[in-house]
């Protein structure tokens, strides 16, 4: 059983936030922008991404991702 208190489990997901790698960034982005896909085939029942893995290929929308990922760092940083 782990003993830390919450403020010891809280500076730690701080932590990890902080020190994320651009690869984990990169892998939060193209994450974000799968689902967000998902959510609008879903909604408009469409069964394959194939259009959407072409219309999002010049990787425009997810460097939007990660800049917005890594502006939340920052400021969680500056709490």
């Amino acid at each position: 059983m782990n003993n830390q208190t919450i403020e010891e489990v809280v500076k730690q997901f701080h932590k990890d936030i902080i020190n994320m790698t651009d690869r984990q960034i990169d892998d939060l982005a193209e994450e974000a922008l799968n689902s967000a896909c998902l959510t609008i085939q879903n909604v408009l029942h469409i069964e394959y991404g194939d259009f959407a893995s072409i219309f999002f290929s010049d990787n425009e929308v997810k460097d939007k991702f990660i800049v917005y990922i890594k502006s939340e760092i920052n400021n969680k940083v500056n709490e």
